[in-house]
Parts: C-alpha cells; structure tokens; sequence
C-alpha cells in the first residue's frame, strides 16, 4: 500500500512538471467573442439651432461598450476615438444634405455594422410645422418626409 501511495504521488508530480495530468485530451481555451453588435435604430431629435441629439439602440451578445457618431460612412477600429461611452451626442449638425452614421463596439473589440439617422434641418422644419406624425427616410434619391 506504501508503494501504491507514493507512485500515485510521484506520477502526480512528473504529469504536473511535464504540463499534463488534466482529465482527458487537451486544454479547452478561453471562449472567444466573434459576434458584432447590431444596431436597431438611430434615431434624431431637433434641439436649439440647426442641430440635433442622436441616439442608438444597439445589441450584443455580450455587451455594448462605446458608440461612434460619424458624418461620413467609413468603418471605424475599434481603438477609434470616436467611440464613447454614452449611446447619445447632442449638437450633431443638420446642414443640408448631411447624413449621420453610428457605430457600436464590444468589450472583444468588434464593431458593428453602421446606422444611419438621415432628416436634414429641412425634415425637421416641416415635421415642426405639422401636430401630424412626420416620418422622415432616407432613400438613394434622397431625403423623403412622410
């Protein structure tokens, strides 16, 4: 029984120093995060002047970190300084013909495809003028307010 015990011990110690003794057939890594956000909605909201807040609503699987406000539709990294931690900006400007894009990242460093928020000062105007619901979007022809 002595002789037992100590080979027990004594493979226990040479499978340790040799990297091995873990139960059966390799190391499982860590789980890696491949999933981009996704965004739902950008949507706008006039404020004093020319100038609009935008505001996101996105999804992960995980978790959203940082959100990038944009006026020109190329990607973003994700060490971009453009991300920042509120899912808002306020004081986006509404010059005409300016569309918005926002990104979403993940804590892995994924980044979502972009969203567009679209209603130029010109929308906003008209949707003002009206106690009616405006829908403002975003064609290839342009902007159309509904």
């Amino acid at each position: 029984m002595k002789f037992l015990t100590a080979f027990v011990l004594a493979s226990t110690a040479f499978l340790a120093s040799c990297g091995g003794g873990g139960g059966g057939g390799g190391t499982v890594g860590p789980i890696v995060d491949a999933t981009a956000p996704v965004i739902s909605a950008v949507n706008q909201s006039p404020t004093a002047g020319n100038t609009a807040t935008l505001s996101v609503t996105a999804t992960d699987n995980v978790t959203v970190t940082g959100y990038c406000f944009k006026t020109d539709n190329t990607a973003p990294l994700a060490t971009d300084a453009c991300f920042q931690a509120s899912a808002q900006k306020t004081g986006a400007s509404l010059g005409k013909g300016v569309s918005h894009y926002a990104w979403a990242k993940d804590a892995a460093g994924n980044v979502s495809a972009s969203g567009q928020g679209s209603c130029s000062a010109a929308g906003f105007t008209a949707s003002n003028a009206t106690s009616k619901t405006v829908v403002c979007m975003l064609t290839d022809k342009g902007e159309v307010l509904l």
